[in-house]
């Protein structure tokens, strides 16, 4: 067997189109498979018969899903293609803008046939490595989740009961939420004998003094009342509802987070990244799920500071030279990335001496007329350097060890 097939497939929902070609750029075959068990025995049986005559690439514009996976389980080497590049790409073929999904096959199989040396072959995942990464993708889907239910349900109080925006510090907690459904309305909160108010925060576990004697202080004192019923009734309607979604979402962020120390705990690598300096359950498992367990997919410290979109960009033409933030990353890994950052600066602020350098860092960023943002990307930019390292030589974070390397680029060099 010698030589290559260059397989392109444009996935879709319900349908695959596939385009095969050679070496010479000749016009193998192509065909379109249904999304089903059928469609992909036949992709399976024809994918088999031309890997009996030479070795078989595929070039997809996903690194993930079923498709993938099923690939990847048929032993397939499965070559991701960005979906910028296909686009730009594709102006070779139509320059009108026209779009085919039959086409863009053809074009990802000549993009693996003319640039595949710029491209690595994916890699399958273990079990937990999967899991970890998808479960805390779902986890910080369901962050944002809450946020939403917590935006709609604040927009909704303040049109109809503003006092319950000021009674606790925030919204999307089991003790608003409870507060909302015992008081769902201005009238049932003030018509409420200070008695029932103190037995609701007994069942709570709000018991400090101080606290409900300011809390019935608050539910007696005026405020704003909407004097249209219609709209107490229809905005309280909604209300309930919205607390029914943001409990639910409270619930699932639990039990998503108890799944990620789990799985931090079978992951051979959980306890390195657990230990960093600002590194909770979370932010540890959103870094390793995120970077993997193929090592060689990222073999310099800059290719996991451009993946995680910490690294600027630099932009020259003629006489023009700027530098911008990068846009082009994994947004997962730089959101990550950037929380981490965050957590070792208040770290360091609370004089932890794993992160030390953290806090100058910022300063000296700050001062230089840097926003707050960009000097946590710098501090992420730099945190990302010793994760590459560590990650590659399975070695814990050693903060005397980065210390001293620091004070050893520091240092003046021999002439």
């Amino acid at each position: 067997m010698a030589g290559v097939w260059y397989v392109g497939i444009d996935w879709a929902g319900d349908h695959h189109d596939v385009a095969v070609t050679d070496a010479q750029a000749r016009e193998v075959a192509q065909f379109q498979v249904a999304h089903s068990v059928a469609g992909l025995a036949e992709l399976e049986e024809r994918l088999a018969a031309l890997a009996k005559a030479a070795a078989v690439w595929v070039a997809i514009e996903r690194p993930d899903g079923l498709l993938v996976g099923t690939l990847l389980g048929w032993g397939v080497a499965i070559y991701p293609v960005n979906p910028k590049a296909v686009d730009r790409y594709r102006d070779r073929y139509a320059q009108a803008g026209a779009k085919d999904d039959r086409r863009d096959a053809w074009v990802l199989a000549h993009i693996l046939r003319t640039d595949g040396h710029r491209y690595r072959p994916l890699q399958a995942e273990g079990e937990v490595a999967a899991e970890l990464r998808l479960t805390a993708r779902a986890h910080r889907d369901l962050v944002g989740e809450g946020v939403r239910l917590a935006n709609q349900l604040r927009t909704c109080l303040a049109d109809y009961y503003p006092l319950a925006l000021e009674l606790f510090a925030r919204l999307d907690q089991p003790l608003t939420l409870a507060f909302l459904r015992a008081f769902p309305d201005p009238r049932a909160a003030q018509t409420a004998s200070p008695a029932a108010v103190r037995a609701w925060c007994q069942q709570q576990r709000y018991t400090r003094p101080e606290r409900v004697a300011a809390l019935l202080a608050r539910v007696a004192a005026p405020s704003l009342q909407q004097p249209n019923a219609g709209v107490v009734r229809a905005r309280c309607r909604f209300m309930r509802s919205l607390v029914d979604a943001l409990e639910a979402v409270l619930r699932a962020k639990q039990e998503h987070a108890r799944a990620l120390a789990a799985l931090l705990g079978r992951h051979p690598d959980g306890g390195l990244f657990l230990a960093l300096p600002g590194a909770g359950v979370v932010t540890a498992a959103e870094v390793l799920g995120e970077l993997g367990e193929d090592r060689g997919r990222l073999p310099r410290p800059e290719d996991l500071r451009a993946v995680g979109g910490t690294a600027p960009v630099t932009i020259r033409s003629g006489k023009r030279c700027v530098v911008v933030r990068r846009r082009a990353c994994n947004q997962a890994l730089h959101g990550a990335l950037i929380q981490w950052a965050r957590c070792s600066m208040l770290q360091a602020a609370a004089g932890k001496q794993e992160a030390a350098w953290v806090l100058p860092l910022y300063r000296a960023r700050r001062a230089a007329g840097d926003s707050a943002q960009a000097a946590y990307r710098v501090i992420a930019n730099r945190w990302a350097g010793i994760l590459w390292a560590m990650w590659t030589r399975r070695e814990p974070y050693d903060a005397q060890r980065y210390r001293q390397a620091c004070a050893q680029r520091a240092s003046p060099k021999a002439s």
